[in-house]
């Protein structure tokens, strides 16, 4: 009878942390293949925005730069920008 109710136990312990990552899992791919609903904010150095691109687009970051096709155009970004999902 314990090693029944602990392996519902563990059972349960399982599929509890891994809806979170199922979660996750399902948003990357939602991003690889569609894009996410997106606003990306470019800032000058004093911290004002200069320019902000919102749709629903696939961001690739990394290296300090960020890229993506925003109206058929590809925008790479290397200054201070915010990237945020709407």
């Amino acid at each position: 009878m314990k090693h029944i109710l602990f392996t519902a136990l563990l059972l349960v312990a399982v599929l509890g942390t891994g809806c979170a990552s199922l979660g996750q899992l399902s948003k990357n791919v939602e991003s690889a293949t569609t894009g996410i609903e997106r606003r990306v904010i470019l800032f000058s150095a004093t911290g004002e925005p200069i320019k902000t691109y919102e749709g629903n687009f696939y961001v690739e970051s990394g290296g300090g730069e960020a890229d993506f096709i925003y109206n058929g155009k590809k925008i790479i970004l290397n200054g201070t920008y915010l990237i945020e999902e709407i």
